[in-house]
C-alpha cells in the first residue's frame, strides 16, 4: 500500500497559509499512521472484530420505548445480529 505523505504535506502547508479576510479556518484532518505490513496474527484479528461487534453493539441499543437508538422497532435486527456474532467470536470459557 502507497502512503500519500506529498498529499498530506499539502494539506498541512494549506493550513497554515494565511485566509482570506471572513474565511474561516477548516478544520485539520486527523492523519493516521499507515496499517503494519505482513501477516496479522489471528488473536489481533480477532480483538479488532470483537471492538467493532462491541461497537456496533454500543450504537444499537435498545429505548424505554420499545424501540432501538437507530428507529428501528424493537427487536433491532441488526443488535440481534451483532449479538450472535459475539457469541460466536468469545472465547470459550472452562
Amino acid at each position: 500500500m502507497r502512503v500519500r505523505i506529498p498529499r498530506q504535506r499539502t494539506d498541512i502547508e494549506r493550513l497554515d497559509r494565511p485566509l482570506p479576510a471572513g474565511l474561516p479556518r477548516p478544520a485539520p484532518r486527523v492523519l493516521r499512521a499507515p496499517r503494519p505490513r505482513g501477516a496479522r496474527s489471528a488473536e489481533d484479528a480477532l480483538l479488532d472484530y470483537r471492538l467493532v461487534v462491541a461497537r456496533t453493539l454500543g450504537r444499537h441499543r435498545p429505548t424505554g420505548e420499545g424501540t432501538c437508538v437507530c428507529g428501528v422497532p424493537s427487536p433491532c435486527p441488526v443488535r440481534a445480529h451483532a449479538a450472535r456474532l459475539l457469541d460466536w467470536i468469545r472465547p470459550e470459557r472452562a
